[in-house]
């Protein structure tokens, strides 16, 4: 437990989950890998980190973002299966 996040951030998603009966679920911090952002201008300066995620049922969009003064120590796991095309966008 980091309550502070001085380790990082660890941001871990399963944009589908079916609950239809009693279940637990494990979720591991351990499994998150690091996200490497590079752009191609070399003077480019990071201001900002903003990952996100949209993930659409039938009608529905579902959103979830969240803003960071930058990508370092900021880890990402993904769980369960894959989306079919066109259901989840990630930025």
């Amino acid at each position: 437990m980091d309550p502070n996040g001085e380790k990082g951030t660890d941001w871990i998603a399963q944009p589908k989950l079916t609950v239809a009966k009693r279940q637990t679920l494990t979720i591991d911090a351990r499994k998150a890998k690091p996200v490497d952002i590079t752009v191609p201008a070399r003077g480019a300066v990071q201001r900002l980190a903003a990952p996100g995620y949209s993930v659409k049922a039938g009608d529905t969009e579902y959103d979830n973002s969240w803003f960071l003064d930058s990508y370092k120590d900021f880890r990402t796991a993904h769980l369960g299966p894959a989306l079919p095309a066109g259901r989840l966008f990630r930025q």
